[in-house]
């Protein structure tokens, strides 16, 4: 059981496998490589380890394997215009320690500042989708049978761990100073407030 306000990742992951079957995998589209040449996209996972095992040892091969036994895809983060690219490598950290596949990241942000703050490798582990503006974003992820909640308080704002975590879920996370954009809290399926304890 989870503190109040807490998330429970082990029901995100429960749901990644109850709605990508056998597999855990959701969603299917995430299930595609593509490569350097963009005419040649591998969708067979398979087919990416029997490649993969020409070249790597057993040793970084079962790395990979316990890496991806516990992603999950049923949640994702999104970063919309973040200002501070240290915070970004923090969030890669957090999402990559939590089992996370995959985040976005909306560049809408004019100026940035560039932190001497690694991501400490952990970029290397997560999918990273970078989109220029909030509502491609959100429609894909809708699309693709993510609800879409926004970190934004307003009266309809319930607490982060008071979400179902069967359902796929994205969470968004806006600016460090402005917060959310008007667009995101419109598109958003709701608004959630993360609870801190300290």
């Amino acid at each position: 059981a989870a503190r109040r306000g807490r998330v429970g990742l082990s029901q995100a992951r429960a749901a990644a496998g109850a709605v990508g079957g056998a597999r855990g995998r959701f969603p299917h589209t995430l299930d595609s490589f593509p490569l350097d040449d963009p005419a040649y996209t591998l969708r067979d996972p398979e087919e990416v380890v029997r490649l993969a095992s020409q070249v790597l040892s057993a040793e970084r091969l079962e790395r990979f394997e316990r890496a991806a036994a516990g992603r999950t895809n049923a949640v994702t983060c999104v970063l919309e215009g973040l200002y501070d690219t240290g915070n970004v490598a923090a969030v890669c950290r957090s999402a990559e320690a939590l089992g996370v596949h995959t985040i976005h990241t909306i560049d809408s942000c004019e100026k940035s500042k560039v932190s001497a703050r690694a991501a400490s490798g952990a970029e290397k582990w997560l999918h990273r989708q970078r989109w220029q503006s909030t509502a491609p974003c959100i429609e894909r992820l809708k699309a693709d049978g993510y609800r879409v909640v926004c970190t934004h308080l307003s009266r309809e704002t319930v607490p982060i761990g008071e979400l179902d975590w069967t359902q796929p879920t994205a969470v968004l996370f806006g600016n460090e100073h402005a917060g959310a954009s008007d667009e995101a809290v419109e598109l958003a399926d709701a608004c959630v407030s993360v609870p801190m304890d300290g």
